[in-house]
């Protein structure tokens, strides 16, 4: 084999050009892949993996750190390619507003196993776990909370809110950057 290659590469002008083409595309390559580990480009229509506008003037206005806890019981939903993929979108998201957040936000990600602590956590915490095949359950949740130990969750991220996905982590995170609710007083003359 090695006798064949170098015949093939040394006997010809152009097999050393070939050589050193494929070295620099394997350098580029890895080049790009750690220098652009971070780097994203949405060429989605509607923006579908872009954060609003909205979404980033809620995060950029957060006071204080935010805790999420990502809930997702991925080796029970390997044999799910719908729930896979809408978790994968749910975990871009979180990931694109960790980043947006500049240290605001803290980001973790559980495996719940059955009948393991994490589960038990999931369950306490509000977490509502859905059946699929062969009598296993699913965890596919998110738990936010801040330094005042207010408590957001989304107990569950159901396919038929997938189009609401940003809007409902949108305000999970108002939520617990104003735990107090502002107070509406009204003064009149009129008798109410």
């Amino acid at each position: 084999m090695r006798v064949v290659l170098s015949k093939i590469l040394i006997g010809r002008p152009h097999g050393m050009a070939l050589v050193l083409l494929t070295l620099i595309f394997l350098s580029l390559n890895l080049f790009s892949n750690l220098a652009l580990r971070n780097a994203r480009l949405d060429l989605t229509e509607n923006g579908l993996f872009t954060l609003s506008d909205g979404t980033r003037n809620i995060v950029a206005s957060l006071q204080e750190p935010v805790r999420l806890k990502f809930y997702y019981s991925r080796s029970i939903a390997a044999n799910q390619p719908g729930l896979r993929v809408e978790a994968q979108r749910v975990r871009d998201m979180l990931e694109e507003i960790t980043m947006a957040a500049n240290g605001m936000v803290q980001l973790e990600i559980i495996d719940p196993e059955p009948f393991s602590e994490a589960e038990d956590q999931a369950v306490a915490q509000g977490l509502v776990a859905r059946p699929v095949a062969e009598g296993e359950v699913v965890y596919f949740g998110l738990v936010g909370t801040n330094l005042v130990d207010n408590v957001e969750i989304i107990p569950y991220f159901a396919t038929e809110r997938q189009q609401y996905l940003e809007y409902d982590l949108a305000r999970l995170l108002h939520n617990l950057a104003r735990p107090q609710k502002p107070v509406l007083g009204i003064i009149s003359n009129l008798p109410l």
